[in-house]
């Protein structure tokens, strides 16, 4: 009964002790992943914010492409005679750059179950392995008070025979008999038992911290990643603003330029190539519907969320674009 009762309180004591590691464990996870979760949506959004902006300059990008390059392209083909060469050379349109929603997968999974470093914590039955081990060894080496081997017998013969053992002999011979057996048995039992389960409380605690310690990590690198990402995506809002300013700019000179080279061809003689003012219309138009084709193809971003280059470079070349200048 003794014996009984030890091993059933260190195995009680181990399994609160474990349950209270693994939830203490489990709620600062809870807590770091509710961490990750708040900058996760705020990256989310951000990227979201940029992805509509991007497909909105996409659109205008398009329709730019749809409007001027068309007009210039007839213009051409109806002054065939005189613009042969260049009729082939103008394109009949585009298309403006394509796969443009911006991915904003988290960098860690949700906290799910406790890390598998955490699995590990359950419950040792010290008491129960300890005590059965001394029984089994006195029950194969020892010799009952009769002077029979005990592996020979059995039943409640063997039973008293291993506790007498235990217990330093029969009385008869001058030891302790049963009584002594079964408290030395259960002393055998209750203190390696309970350095155990101190011991692997202990462990536990110890294989908890670290993988507590591993998901802050995680959950650090995370948030960090978003805040270089959304300071990536920030960049690329910049740019589309100046695109979309240059473009509505350029897509405005074109209209202009556009209206004034075909007004030559209702002038008497229709369009002369030979005329210098009808030349110079057609060279601000044609300067003017570059930079609008331009602008509209230009790839803003690269998978990585950088920038792509040759987008500064076109900003910088039509901003308060002057095709006068260009001509010169």
């Amino acid at each position: 009964m003794i014996l009984v009762a030890v091993g059933v309180g260190t195995t009680v004591v181990n399994l609160a002790g474990n349950k209270i590691i693994a939830d203490h464990a489990k709620k600062q996870i809870t807590d770091r992943h509710g961490h990750h979760d708040v900058e996760y949506e705020k990256h989310c959004q951000v990227a979201n914010s940029t992805t509509a902006e991007l497909e909105s300059l996409g659109h205008k990008q398009q329709a730019a492409l749809d409007d001027v390059l068309p007009r210039m392209k007839a213009f051409a083909e109806r002054n065939e005679r005189q613009l042969r060469i260049l009729a082939r050379e103008i394109v009949d349109g585009g298309d403006a750059p394509t796969n443009r929603k911006i991915d904003a997968s988290p960098d860690i999974s949700g906290p799910g179950a406790v890390p598998s470093a955490l699995a590990g914590v359950g419950s040792a039955v010290a008491g129960n392995w300890l005590s059965g081990a001394a029984y089994v060894a006195v029950a194969k080496f020892a010799t009952a008070s009769t002077g029979a081997a005990i592996n020979t017998l059995s039943g409640a013969a063997a039973r008293n025979a291993i506790l007498a053992a235990i217990g330093g002999g029969a009385k008869a011979a001058g030891g302790g008999g049963i009584a002594a057996g079964v408290l030395r048995l259960n002393v055998i039992t209750a203190i390696p038992a309970a350095a155990l389960t101190v011991g692997l409380m202990i462990k536990s605690k110890s294989d908890a911290d670290k993988a507590v310690a591993k998901y802050d990590v995680d959950v650090k690198k995370a948030i960090a990643t978003y805040k270089h990402r959304n300071t990536l995506l920030r960049g690329v809002d910049r740019r589309v603003d100046e695109l979309r300013d240059v473009l509505a700019g350029l897509v405005s000179q074109a209209g202009e330029a556009l209206r004034h080279l075909e007004a030559t061809e209702r002038e008497p003689g229709g369009f002369n190539l030979d005329n210098d003012n009808h030349a110079h219309r057609l060279q601000t138009a044609l300067l003017v519907a570059k930079g609008v084709g331009d602008i509209a193809t230009a790839t803003v971003v690269n998978p990585d969320l950088t920038l792509d280059p040759n987008g500064e470079y076109l900003v910088v070349k039509y901003r308060n674009y002057n095709p006068e200048q260009a001509n010169g």
